[in-house]
């Protein structure tokens, strides 16, 4: 360190420390002579270190602060990025919803149409099973009364008759009773 200031008390002597409570330079015979009892003596050497030191710690510290701002900005900029993503996700996930939701009305319909199909193929196997009963008593009555009081002939024409009943049941057994549509 070069000394550039002299004791003004000893002008042969340059300062070299600094007494803090009566804040001037002085020479070391200063402090020998006037600032024995002082508390607080600093030599330059040091105090100058110590401005280097903070300096350099300044300007970190400034350092950071930039690099703290540089990484902040990219932050926000990946949160942007983001939230634009989430949105586009979003939309995404509605549209599938919303996809999910036709899906399932067609599928209701579909059903409720398959439904009133056999609910109408029930009702008219219904209708027929009520008439083959109809029929079925009539014939049977028929049958007492032809095997009781008929002749012959009426009862060969009423097997005849009960044969034709018997063959309309298995056609509207194959035709009718097909519900796989």
């Amino acid at each position: 360190m070069k000394k550039s200031s002299y004791c003004p008390k000893h002008p042969h002597v340059e300062v070299e420390q600094h007494c803090e409570s009566h804040d001037v330079l002085i020479s070391t015979q200063c402090q020998q002579n006037d600032h024995r009892m002082c508390e607080r003596i600093t030599n330059l050497a040091c105090s100058l270190e110590e401005i280097s030191a903070f300096k350099n710690k300044k300007e970190i510290i400034n350092y950071l602060m930039t690099k703290c701002k540089e990484k902040q900005t990219e932050f926000f900029e990946h949160l942007d990025v983001a939230k634009i993503n989430m949105n586009a996700v979003e939309i995404e996930i509605k549209s599938c919803i919303q996809t999910l939701k036709d899906a399932v009305q067609e599928l209701e319909r579909t059903l409720y149409e398959k439904f009133t199909q056999l609910k109408q193929h029930l009702k008219h196997a219904e209708e027929m099973m009520s008439n083959i009963v109809k029929k079925a008593l009539f014939y049977e009555t028929v049958q007492a009364i032809t095997s009781k009081f008929g002749t012959t002939k009426q009862n060969i024409a009423l097997n005849v008759t009960l044969s034709q009943l018997v063959k309309e049941l298995e056609e509207n057994r194959s035709t009718d009773f097909d519900l796989t549509n």
